[in-house]
């Protein structure tokens, strides 16, 4: 009787795990399969899609906060060390609560080859989201990515992940692909798509 208690136990908590964050216990939750009638809702919001943009904050006339240490080697570019503000702004593709968007600082490390015409960029992002309902939550967040220059100038897709600290973020995830284009690797803009989830 006490064996048959048991498996009876361990067979719910498989269910249970195996039941995720899905509403469908016996379906896996997909980017695709989210709520729309429920966009408020964190504990049901598993994987959440997200689309925008980022760039520098030229609005703040402090944008750069620390320039870049450059030296050159073999006939490269190496900048290391600059910290840059910069502003996300976009949604989520539920319509819930952007716990993304808002303003943050950029490290930035690049080695550029220009006879080559390529760019190898890392570094950090601290990213604070604007919505109230973050509750002072920031994502840190790694990226890197390598580039190319072409007839408009660079392309650069830079993979991102990271996590959520603090608020609402604790115990979150977040990984997204960030396409920059740039004339000069002075100016840039990016195209945002990625996704949060809870760890």
């Amino acid at each position: 009787m006490k064996l048959a208690g048991v498996a009876l136990l361990l067979l719910a908590a498989m269910v249970f795990v195996m039941g995720g964050c899905s509403d469908n216990p016996t379906q896996p939750i997909s980017p695709t399969d989210q709520s729309v009638g429920e966009p408020s809702s964190l504990e049901k919001a598993c994987i959440r899609e997200y689309q925008g943009t980022a760039a520098p904050d030229w609005a703040d006339p402090g944008v750069i906060i620390k320039p870049p240490e450059q030296r050159e080697v073999d006939g490269k570019l190496i900048s290391k060390g600059m910290l840059e503000k910069v502003v996300w702004d976009g949604a989520f593709l539920d319509g819930g609560i952007d716990l993304v968007s808002g303003k943050g600082v950029l490290e930035l490390n690049a080695i550029v080859d220009p006879a080559a015409g390529e760019v190898f960029c890392w570094g950090k992002l601290t990213l604070t989201p604007s919505a109230p309902e973050a509750l002072g939550g920031v994502w840190e967040v790694t990226y890197h990515g390598e580039g190319k220059a072409g007839a408009s100038g660079w392309t650069i897709p830079l993979k991102m992940s990271g996590r959520g600290v603090g608020g609402a973020l604790q115990g979150m995830r977040c990984v997204v692909e960030n396409v920059i284009t740039s004339p000069d690797l002075v100016l840039w803009t990016g195209a945002v798509t990625g996704y949060i989830g809870s760890r």
